[in-house]
């Protein structure tokens, strides 16, 4: 068998490819020496068999011609083994017949492309090959672009599963630090919880020592009756119970909240009151409660008293540093249109106009003893948890700030 390019010497490896088959050797010779000008490199071969071992020993061509009636093997037939093993090749069907069955044979069984009558026409045959080579590399051309955007799909697939990687490994380490800080700004506020504590409990504690002390009067002066005792007991009691209420509102304080609910703005406040009002007396600081109306939020009521709490310290000692004798902190509770507002203001002297801009930044703090953390907490959770946010202004005499949360009812 005899494999050899009926082509110049100088055409290119990468010219398109034509097999001509076809039991007329005169008809083979034809056809090459009329392609020969043109820029193919052109295969010839006798029978079926001889251009399979063609197409397997050589692989890509752009476009396969054969003869009808052949030994052996009919072109129909041979053209179907190519378009099953070499389905790219585009498939001609030449013929000296042109019935109707012929042409059915062609269609259905070689799957062909064109179909050429004998004799045929030289400009024919070259426009057909044109318009097959053509058709040949526009689908080579589309495989290629179906290619490359398989391999952007799976580069950008692999870049979306490292960025999914990379956004989870960020956002731990963002909520790791979320919660350090969260931790920090508790154990700072723990300090001042046990001086609150302290406070809240001296009254109830100096009451009971009285209470003592009259018992043991009324035994020596012969006053002890079974009346008395039951009195006294009955004080102790609720002095006692007065003392377990406080730990329990400072223990619920720093217990985390589990999950979001529906809670009543006026009740946080009130409960941070209560916490503070003991140590804001000690420093001659009043609190003014102004509500007309109850407001309720949906978030983490625990978290959101924290930030109250933040916000009456730091209100606190403003005033205490400022050296104002009677001072003053005013909360006002209101709704605007579909926001449920709280503002704290203060006599406190007010913020200095060029830090305004730093007070919500982690760690920085006026305080010597400040850590820095309060406000910026603060402003974490009122934007993470409550989907609102924290304004600052200076008011007469002092400052103000405003916490802005979306309403309950009017959250998605």
């Amino acid at each position: 068998m005899k494999i050899q390019p009926l082509t110049p010497s100088d055409q290119s490896n990468t010219s398109p490819r034509i097999l001509v088959v076809d039991d007329d050797f005169g008809v083979l010779k034809s056809i090459s020496r009329f392609l020969h000008p043109y820029p193919f490199q052109v295969f010839t071969a006798l029978d079926a068999a001889e251009g399979i071992e063609i197409l397997r020993a050589i692989g890509n061509f752009q476009v396969v011609i054969s003869d009808y009636l052949m030994p052996v093997t009919n072109g129909d037939q041979f053209l179907g083994e190519v378009a099953r093993r070499w389905p790219d090749a585009r498939r001609v069907i030449l013929s000296a017949y042109a019935d109707q069955k012929i042409l059915l044979a062609a269609i259905n069984e070689g799957r062909v492309h064109r179909y050429i009558t004998k004799p045929w026409d030289d400009l024919q045959l070259l426009i057909v090959i044109e318009e097959l080579l053509n058709d040949f590399k526009v689908m080579e051309e589309a495989r290629c672009e179906v290619q490359e955007l398989a391999r952007k799909n799976q580069m950008l697939a692999l870049t979306n599963q490292q960025l999914e990687v990379l956004i989870s490994e960020r956002t731990t380490e963002l909520r790791q630090k979320d919660q350090l800080m969260i931790s920090q700004n508790r154990q700072a506020a723990m300090g001042e919880m046990i001086g609150n504590i302290a406070h809240q409990w001296r009254q109830p504690l100096n009451a009971l020592a009285i209470q003592l002390v009259n018992i043991k009067a009324a035994y020596q002066f012969n006053e002890l009756t079974a009346e008395y005792i039951d009195k006294s007991v009955n004080n102790g009691d609720r002095l006692i119970q007065k003392m377990s209420d406080t730990i329990t509102d400072f223990s619920n304080f720093f217990r985390p909240d589990k999950e979001i609910v529906t809670f009543s703005m006026l009740k946080q406040i009130k409960h941070a009151i209560t916490l503070v009002e003991a140590t804001m007396a000690k420093h001659n600081v009043s609190v003014h409660l102004d509500a007309t109306k109850d407001v309720m939020l949906t978030g983490l009521p625990n978290e959101y008293s924290q930030v109250l709490l933040n916000l009456l310290a730091n209100a606190s000692d403003a005033i205490t540093a400022s050296g104002v004798s009677a001072g003053k902190i005013t909360i006002r509770l209101y709704e605007q249109g579909e926001q449920g507002c709280l503002a704290i203001g203060d006599n406190g002297g007010g913020i200095p106009v060029n830090i305004m801009g730093e007070i919500f930044e982690p760690y920085f703090s006026t305080k010597s003893m400040g850590s820095g953390i309060g406000l910026s907490m603060s402003k974490m959770i009122i934007e993470r948890s409550m989907n609102g946010h924290i304004e600052v202004n200076n008011i007469a005499g002092g400052a103000e700030f405003i916490i802005i949360t979306p309403l309950a009812e009017k959250l998605p």
